[in-house]
Parts: structure tokens; C-alpha cells; sequence
């Protein structure tokens, strides 16, 4: 009788999973991500959360036992609201903002342990990114001691970034990890939220320890000092440093095959170099990231290592475990402390010492547990990409194992006959579920991806089961050759120059499906509560185990139309709002989006100093501008137009107006700029005084430059536009000006009837003279926008002028708004 069973596998004889247990652990976790929801929607002190808390645990008490359990649910709900508000609504007591009060820059010295090495700034990617004057600087990691500022002294706690005026060739003068420094510089703290899109910059600094960063002129204003308390510190940071250091020379060995030594250097140590930034792309194109950075799939692999290692010595029993969670600290000591690489680590940790503790706990009621842990330590992580998959994907691979899901394990009932299967059928089999697995975490993935990013990537379940045995070879190989390296230097750099061509060309294969158009797309981040959904469908056709499934599919249809009319049902401007403009805070730049009716248009969009696309395609999703038939180039200055390029890509314009000084004496920027436009087939058309034509419910009239401008600088051959709207209470004006000066201000006001509004755009980002003086005086709007970096915030000259009105500056205020409705009434305001 026992024979009639031999190699049989029936679903009823599988251990049932704790289901009870399980739901414990998951409803908590969804009760501290409600939680946190709720904190970032409700603007609570932490007092009020713990009030409400403490009110709902003697409500819970007094419950009838039935409804305990939602009645817990719900103080657990808001604890977790008050736990994010506690560590994220303040820095520590020792921290410079809280030393120093509330400053946009200050001039302070400071002491404090270095922790990192010194890297140069990563390149800029805008297509004209390359005419910008960029300082090269170099920058690390300092772990605050002490500050002085004002000649006071203080204690002082938290991890300030480093920034040094040199480029690499002069990385010599700046100091070592380990080292303890005096530093004299700017100090600016974490950045409040600027654009739409965006997160508190500061929110994530409070609860990760960092404090701001620190500008340094000069390599000579950093010395080396002795300070006292720190040597274990010191000697640890120094001993760890010089290990990296090996390992990377090791990786980097003769240099050849670049792209393949830098790829391993991220794969096994987590060093991320500015010229991996194509290579990082691609892999984000292609949908296998994960495979790229530091996560739990590296560890699971060391892991593998480490168990193969110590079973060729015997059957060690829990020994097994503790070596492999030995080497598991070892990397998280060797790679940087960034907050992937860490999550990975503890999850791993917590499985190994379950498995240590000799108990079968059901590992994906610990992963709930660990995962309650996870956001305790890091309750913002509820909002992060990456803790997002990282949970989800492991939950969801640890749940196939556990169930034996017949997509990934058929269930056979072979009888009494010992089948035997030839090596190409088993291999098949495991092939094919293998290719299952990775279609179905693909699926699972992308509600959550299109959400944060707006990628899909078709490509991603095909490239990642072509890329994966490859990157497997490589991790085993290369954590081999570490070992070896820490031996014998020779045979490591040797193991490496081999694996530095198959890392190479590993490379090329990812970046062939990341070039292919038909395989990945770039679309509007889809809601928060659609992905959510989303995922909610997807569990339930694999728990129900049917492939063609009429409810499932139904349901994903609702979803997809929910997101494709939902920009329909719900339109980007009121009803009433007849015409709206959004000045997004771009630093030493300008970059206004214009809405009326469904019109839009770009105008202007380019920075000095910064990138604008990463921001654009945060902040075009949150104001629901989704397309633009239009742009505009005030004059040939960078600052307007570096980032038009991009502009045009992500919001498809396709007809740009310039000023004609551009098209007839026009520089090497200006000439690559038409060049690009002309690539993407837009039409560039000039437009001068006189020229008008309709916009949405208004209408576009520009008053700037005409004939007599030939001779003027680019600034004051700017182009200046009235955009006018009629409503109940009568006309309304926007005045939009470019960057023009003394005499085109003068000219304008010849007729000063032309240039009245309620709106102004402050000429040349609010650069003081007498003329703007008189030129606001002339204008007399009820509103102001300054677009503008630091240097020309807060101006003693402009505080009168600022006091008489509503101004915004989006140097301080973040980016800032202005909508003009039916009734005439304005509204104005800014993110901050």
C-alpha cells in the first residue's frame, strides 16, 4: 500500500498554511500603512495622534469581544500615524536646524568624522546639458561631533554631505574615511517640498539622521584634527574603508571592458559611478532594476554560496545558518548603508535566525512581522518603490513555494508506476516554471511601477528570465573572487578580468531590450488606488488558480478605463477656472506652464544648474498636464530653454515660438537647441510685436520686441506677451517678460495702458533696478512671480513693494500658482 503512494503529491495532504496567523500579521501591516496614509493627509500634531490612540485602546477595551479585533485594528492605525509624525515632523534636538533655528544658508564650522569616500557630482543628462557652466565639485559623508556659528560652540548630532569645489584630478586633497575634520562652508538644511510631485525633502532627512549639506569653496578650508571619543569609531570606518578599497581595485584591475567592471562593482559592493548612469537606465527600462542594485536577490544567492560552502563539510545543523548570517554582515558591512541593500539585509537576517531558533514558523507570517518591523524603523518606506517590491515580491514567491501553485508545480498522480522523466522533460518543466515565475512577479509588479514611474516594461519578464542565469554566474563568481582577492590579489584581479567580459556583454543584452520601442513605454503614472487595485485583482487570480478567469479580466478592464476616463470625468482645471499658470521653482531658471480651456503651453523651461526632466515628469502628472500643442523660448539664454528638449518629449509640442534674435544671430546653444527641434519635428516659428492668436478661453498678444530691438542685448529683445481672459468681473491680464532690462522697461512704458495686469512676471527673475521699479509701479499687478534661485531671494530692495502685495518668490516659496476663474476672482498660492 505504501507503494501506491510513492511519488505522489496531492493538495489535500499539503500542511494547511496558519491562515489565522498569517492575517494577523498582514492586517497590521495594512493598518501602519493606513496609518501613514493618514498622517501625510491629515496635518495632526503628534499629540493629537497619540490622543486619538489612547482614546481608541478604551474603546477597544470596552468592546464586546466579536468586534475586538477591528476595534485593535484601529488603535493600531493610529499608532502608526503617530509614529511617523513623531519620527519624521522634527530633526534631533543636536541637529544643526535645531541649533541654528530656521535658515536658508548660513556660514557655520564644523567638525565631525568622515564616513564615505569622496565621489565627483554625477553628470547632468539634458540633451543641452553640456553648454551649461558647471563648478566641478566632489562630495562625502561627515558624521557630525560640533558646529560654530555666530562664535558660539554647539554639540552637534547627525550626517551632514560634503560638497568641495574640485574636480577628480584634485581628489587627493581631500580627506580619507576615518578622518576627523574642521570644515568651514554654506550650510543649507534638507529641502522643503518645492514642485508638485514632489516629497518633504526634510521628512525623509529627519528620519534617516541626515541634517543638510555643506558647501566648501575650497579644499583648503578643510583640516584634519584630532577630536576625542571617536578612535574605535574612527579605526572601524578606516579598517572597513581600506577592505572596499581593495575589493574595488581587485573589480577594476587593468581596465579594459569598463562598462563590465563598473556593472560588477555595483552588482557586488554596491559602488555606483557616474558612468554607470546608462547602464542603470537601461536596466530600468527593461524592468530588471532588481537584478542591478544590491537586494535580496544578491543575498539569496551569497546565501546559496554560503549553505553549498558549509554542507561540502557535512550536515552542520543550525551552524549552517549562523555562517551564512555571518557572511550576509559581512557584505551589509562592505556595501554602503543605503536603505535597499540594509532592507535586504534584515529581512534575510530575520529568516536565518527563525531557522536558527530550530521552529517552522510559517515564513510568510514572519515576513509580515518583519515587514511591521521594517516600518516601524522606517515608516515613510510605506511610500517607497522599493519597499514596495522588496515586500511584495518576496511575499509573493515565498506564497508559489508554500501552496504549490499548479502554474509553477503541477500536481501529478502518477499511481503505482515510478514515471521516469528524461533530462530534456525535466528540464523543460523547470524551464517552464521558471518562466511562469517570472511573468507572474512581471505582473504583480507593474500596478505598483506604473505608479511610481509610468513605466512599462513589456520587455521585463522576458529580459529578466534571459539576464537572470547570467547575473546569478556573475554574483557566484565575483563573490568567489573576493574571497580569493583577500588571499591572493593576483588570482582575484585574474578571476575579474575574465567575468569584467561577460559582465560587458551581459550589459549590451539589457540595453538591446531596453532599445526596443515596441517592448517598453513611458506613460502617465497611473492613481495610487487604481495600482492598488490593481495588485487586490492579481492575488485573487492566483489564489483562485485559473488562468482564463471572466470576473479577473473584467475587473482589469474596469481599471484600465477607470485610468483612461479619468482624466475625462475629473479635468485638470475647475470648470470655472478660466485661465491658470504654474511657476515651477527650477532654481536660476524659468519654467511657467500656462492652461486655458484645453490649451497648454510651455513657457520657457531651463535651468543653470539643474536637470529639469526628473522634476518634470514628477510635477507634470500632479498638475494633470498630460499635453501641450505649444512652447516658447523667450531669448537665446540657457536658463530659458535647457530643458525644452525634454519638455517636448514628455508633453509632445509641437510648435515652439521664439524671438527672432534666436533664428538670425543665434550661438552654438542656440543652434543646437533648433537642431534637436528640428530632429523632433517641431515647428519653430518667430513671433514679434503685434503677433496674436488665441489660447484656450483667452487670448495671446505679444507686445515685444519689434524693429527698433535690433541692436539690444538678448535679454532685452526677451519676448513679452499679454495673455488676456475675459470674465463676469470684467478683463484679465497675465504679463509674462522674459528677462528684459532697463531700456525695453523704458519703451514698454511709453504706453503704459498696454502693459497694465494682474498678473506680473518680475523682469530678469527680479534683479533690482530703478526701471523695474518704475516698470511694477506701471504695471501695477495684483500679483508678482519671481522665478529665482537663492541669490535673489528676499532682496531688502524689493521688501516694500513686496509688502503691498502678493509675491511670490519661488526661491523660498516653492513653486507657485495663480488662477483666474469666471467671476473674476484670483487665487494665488505655492506648494509651501
Amino acid at each position: 500500500m505504501d507503494a501506491t503512494f510513492d511519488d505522489v503529491v496531492v493538495a489535500e495532504l499539503i500542511r494547511p498554511a496558519p491562515r489565522r496567523a498569517r492575517r494577523r500579521a498582514w492586517l497590521c501591516v495594512g493598518a501602519l500603512a493606513l496609518g501613514a496614509l493618514l498622517a501625510r493627509s491629515a496635518d495632526l500634531s503628534a499629540s493629537a495622534w497619540a490622543g486619538a490612540a489612547g482614546a481608541a485602546a478604551l474603546v477597544a477595551l470596552l468592546t464586546p469581544r466579536r468586534l475586538f479585533g477591528g476595534a485593535l485594528l484601529a488603535v493600531v492605525v493610529l499608532l502608526g500615524a503617530w509614529w511617523l509624525h513623531m519620527r519624521t515632523a522634527t530633526a534631533g534636538a543636536r541637529s544643526p536646524q535645531a541649533l541654528l533655528g530656521p535658515v536658508e544658508a548660513e556660514m557655520i564650522e564644523a567638525e565631525g568624522l568622515v564616513t564615505s569616500v569622496p565621489r565627483a557630482s554625477w553628470p547632468h543628462r539634458d540633451q543641452l546639458a553640456r553648454f551649461r557652466r558647471i563648478e566641478p565639485a566632489m562630495s562625502f559623508d561627515v558624521d557630525l561631533a560640533s558646529l560654530w556659528s555666530g562664535g558660539r560652540s554647539e554639540r552637534a548630532e547627525g550626517r551632514i554631505r560634503v560638497s568641495v569645489g574640485v574636480d577628480a584630478d584634485e581628489a587627493g586633497l581631500l580627506p580619507s574615511p576615518g578622518d576627523r575634520v574642521r570644515m568651514k562652508g554654506w550650510y543649507a538644511p534638507p529641502r522643503a517640498q518645492s514642485n508638485p510631485g514632489e516629497s518633504d525633502g526634510r521628512a525623509w532627512s529627519n528620519m534617516e539622521g541626515k541634517v543638510g549639506s555643506l558647501f566648501v569653496t575650497s579644499p583648503e578650508l578643510i583640516e584634519e584634527i584630532e577630536l576625542h571619543g571617536l578612535g574605535w569609531r574612527r579605526a572601524w570606518v578606516r579598517a572597513v574603508a581600506s577592505v572596499r578599497g581593495r575589493m574595488l581595485e581587485q573589480i577594476a584591475g587593468d581596465g579594459r571592458h569598463a562598462d563590465g567592471r563598473a556593472m560588477l562593482a555595483v552588482l557586488l559592493l554596491g559602488e555606483v559611478e557616474p558612468g554607470l548612469r546608462e547602464t542603470r537606465s537601461a536596466f530600468q527600462k527593461s524592468g530588471t532594476a532588481h537584478l542591478l542594485a544590491i537586494s535580496g536577490f544578491h543575498l539569496t544567492v551569497l546565501c546559496g554560496l554560503g549553505v553549498l560552502a558549509v554542507r561540502l563539510t557535512g550536515d552542520r545543523g543550525r551552524l549552517e545558518a549562523l555562517a551564512v548570517g555571518v557572511l550576509v554582515l559581512a557584505l551589509l558591512v562592505l556595501a554602503p548603508a543605503q536603505v535597499p541593500i540594509v532592507r535586504a539585509g534584515v529581512l534575510v537576517l530575520a529568516l536565518l535566525a527563525a531557522d536558527m531558533l530550530g521552529r517552522r514558523y510559517d515564513r510568510l507570517t514572519l515576513l509580515g512581522w518583519i515587514t511591521c518591523g521594517l516600518f516601524i524603523w522606517r515608516p515613510l518606506d510605506v511610500f517607497s518603490l522599493g519597499a514596495q517590491l522588496s515586500v511584495g515580491i518576496t511575499a509573493l514567491l515565498i506564497w508559489l513555494s508554500s501552496v504549490r501553485h499548479p502554474w509553477v508545480s503541477p500536481i501529478e498522480i502518477r499511481g503505482l508506476r515510478r514515471s521516469r522523466h528524461s533530462v530534456w522533460k525535466s528540464g523543460g518543466r523547470r524551464a517552464r516554471s521558471y518562466l511562469v515565475v517570472c511573468v507572474l512577479c512581471w505582473a504583480v509588479a507593474t500596478p505598483v511601477v506604473l505608479a511610481h514611474t509610468g513605466t512599462l516594461s513589456l520587455a521585463g519578464p522576458i529580459a529578466t528570465a534571459v539576464v537572470t542565469p547570467a547575473m546569478v554566474l556573475l554574483l557566484a563568481l565575483g563573490y568567489l573572487a573576493l574571497a580569493v582577492g583577500l588571499v591572493s590579489g593576483t588570482a582575484g584581479r585574474w578571476i575579474f578580468d575574465q567575468l569584467a567580459w561577460v559582465s560587458a556583454e551581459t550589459s549590451g543584452v539589457v540595453r538591446g531590450f531596453a532599445e526596443a520601442p515596441w517592448l517598453n513605454f513611458q506613460v502617465t503614472p497611473i492613481e495610487g488606488v487604481i495600482a492598488g487595485a490593481g495588485v487586490l485583482v492579481l492575488c485573487v487570480w492566483l489564489v483562485e488558480r485559473r488562468v482564463r478567469n471572466p470576473r479577473v479580466l473584467a475587473a482589469l478592464v474596469l481599471l484600465v478605463a477607470l485610468q483612461l476616463l479619468g482624466p475625462l470625468l475629473r479635468p485638470a482645471l475647475l470648470r470655472d477656472v478660466v485661465l491658470r499658470v504654474d511657476t515651477l521653482a527650477v532654481g536660476d531658471g524659468t519654467c511657467h506652464i500656462i492652461r486655458s480651456g484645453n490649451d497648454a503651453m510651455v513657457w520657457d523651461c531651463g535651468s543653470l544648474r539643474v536637470d529639469l526632466r526628473p522634476m518634470l515628469e514628477r510635477a507634470l502628472p500632479a498638475l494633470g498636464v498630460r499635453r501641450a500643442r505649444r512652447g516658447v523660448v523667450t531669448h537665446g539664454n540657457l536658463d530659458h530653454y535647457s530643458s525644452l528638449p525634454e519638455a517636448v518629449d514628455l508633453l509632445g509640442i509641437e510648435r515652439v515660438l521664439v524671438s527672432p534674435h534666436i533664428l538670425s544671430d543665434g550661438g552654438e546653444p542656440e543652434r543646437a537647441l533648433l537642431a534637436l527641434l528640428e530632429e523632433k519635428g517641431v515647428l519653430v516659428e518667430p513671433v514679434a510685436r503685434g503677433d496674436a492668436m488665441e489660447f484656450g478661453r483667452g487670448r495671446m498678444e505679444f507686445l515685444w520686441p519689434d524693429e527698433s530691438a535690433a541692436g539690444l542685448s538678448d535679454n532685452d529683445r526677451s519676448l513679452v506677451c499679454r495673455i488676456s481672459v475675459s470674465t463676469a468681473a470684467g478683463e484679465r491680464r497675465v504679463l509674462l517678460t522674459g528677462d528684459i532690462q532697463s531700456e525695453t522697461m523704458r519703451r514698454l512704458l511709453e504706453d503704459v495702458e498696454q502693459v497694465k495686469a494682474d498678473v506680473l512676471e518680475i523682469p530678469h527673475h527680479g534683479s533690482f533696478r530703478v526701471e523695474a521699479m518704475s516698470f511694477l509701479a506701471g504695471v501695477d499687478p495684483g500679483v508678482v512671480i519671481q522665478s529665482t534661485g537663492s541669490s535673489r531671494v528676499g532682496d531688502p530692495r524689493w521688501a516694500d513693494h513686496r509688502a503691498s502685495r502678493v509675491w511670490f518668490t519661488t526661491g523660498k516659496d516653492g513653486a507657485a500658482w495663480v488662477e483666474v476663474h469666471e467671476d473674476g476672482r484670483m487665487e494665488a498660492g505655492s506648494v509651501r
